[in-house]
Parts: structure tokens; sequence; C-alpha cells
């Protein structure tokens, strides 16, 4: 019996550690806590109008004007967090990416948090902000920000995709203002993380239940015992 629950605990163990060693930081610096753009690589576009501003991390609650808030507006947290990544150029493209590991033929869930300042929403001209791996246009990719985000607020996308061979991805978040002034986009929470295999749920479920069959016994053998 001691033997049985020892092999049980070890196999559950061993779940427990592939699904962590699976999701250990996938995407660095995700919630723009880390000090800036750390683990981010900040592309601006060479096409640079005078109105043109390069993406920053601002503060959350507060009225401040670029580059530490959002033009003079209150962007609320989504989650109790103090920062997020700010998009605001007018006119021309830019993006922030970063590379990420993973492991091939894997499935993952991708997700993340957008908002839309209403500031942004009141300008004349629209603005694109899309998700791509490796070039790969991720749902939740947004063709117009003066539409998909407006009324402001915190909106989440997710999605899943598996990898093929290659095990490294370049992940970028692309932000395109189409005039001056155009739209602004205030991003949060990024993370990938990995689908549990079903031989990884079997495993759990099996050392879960095989612990609670050997506590039924014991339960068992006392009660007869003191019969």
């Amino acid at each position: 019996m001691k033997k049985a629950a020892i092999l049980i605990g070890v196999s559950i163990s061993a779940a427990l550690i592939s699904l962590q060693a699976a999701n250990a930081a996938i995407v660095s610096n995700g919630d723009f806590e880390g000090g800036g753009f750390s683990g981010w690589n900040v592309v601006v576009g060479s096409n640079t109008p005078s109105t043109n501003t390069a993406p920053v991390v601002i503060a959350y609650n507060q009225a401040s004007g670029y580059p530490t808030g959002a033009f003079g507006e209150s962007v609320p947290s989504p989650d109790g967090s103090g920062h997020g990544a700010y998009f605001s150029a007018d006119g021309t493209g830019q993006n922030i990416n970063q590379t990420v590991s993973l492991a091939a033929n894997q499935q993952y869930t991708f997700s993340y948090q957008v908002y839309a300042p209403q500031n942004g929403l009141n300008n004349p001209f629209d603005a694109n902000f899309q998700a791509s791996i490796d070039g790969f246009l991720l749902p939740g990719s947004l063709g117009s920000v003066q539409s998909d985000l407006n009324p402001p607020g915190w909106v989440t996308y997710s999605a899943t995709f598996t990898t093929g061979a290659a095990p490294v991805g370049l992940l970028t978040f692309s932000f395109t203002g189409l005039g001056v002034a155009a739209a602004d986009v205030v991003l949060d929470n990024v993370t990938i993380a990995a689908v549990p295999e079903a031989s990884t749920w079997a495993m759990m479920i099996l050392g879960f239940f095989g612990m609670g069959f050997i506590a039924y016994r014991r339960k068992s053998a006392r009660a007869f015992r003191f019969a």
C-alpha cells in the first residue's frame, strides 16, 4: 500500500512538473511590469511624420501626458496591475516583438488584452492593431480600432494554435495609425500557455483516483478493525 501511494504521488508530481515546464516564461514581460519594454524589441516606422510617437509603457489610473500617460486620459487597470504598453503613432506603422521558444507540434493558447482610450477614439482617423506569430495573423487582430474597441473597455482576445516542426517563433504586435490624428491602443497581459496533452491529463486523473482509492481502503480497514 505504501509503495503504491509513493508511485501514485510520483506520477502526479511528474505530470505537474511537465505542465509547469511547458508553460514556464514563454512570453517575457508580457504584463509590462518588468521595467518598460524589457524582453521586447521596439520598431518605429521609418516614414515618421512630426506627430509620430514611439510605443511607451504608461502607468494606469493617472492623467499625465505622453510618454507616461495617454495624453491626459486616465486608463483603468484591467486587473489591479500598474502598467501597459501604449501605441499612439499617427500616419505610420510600428511594432513590438520578441522571440518565443515553443515546443514542436504542440498546441498553445495565446491571449492578450487591449483597450482604446476615448481621446483616441474621438480622433478623425482609425488605426489597425495586429497580433501575429511568424507573420501568421492570430484571431482577434483588429482591422478597425474605432469599431472593435468602441466604447472604451478592456477586451480579451484568445486563440489556440498548433506549432509545426520549428519550435521558435517571432511574436509581434503591430500598430498602424491611418492618419493624423489616429486612434490609440493600450496592450497588456500577453500570455502563451501550452495546452496539456491527453496523456498528461490522464496521468493526473489516474493519480488522483488512485490516491482516493488508497484513502478509501485505509478508512475501510480502520472501520473493520474497530467494528
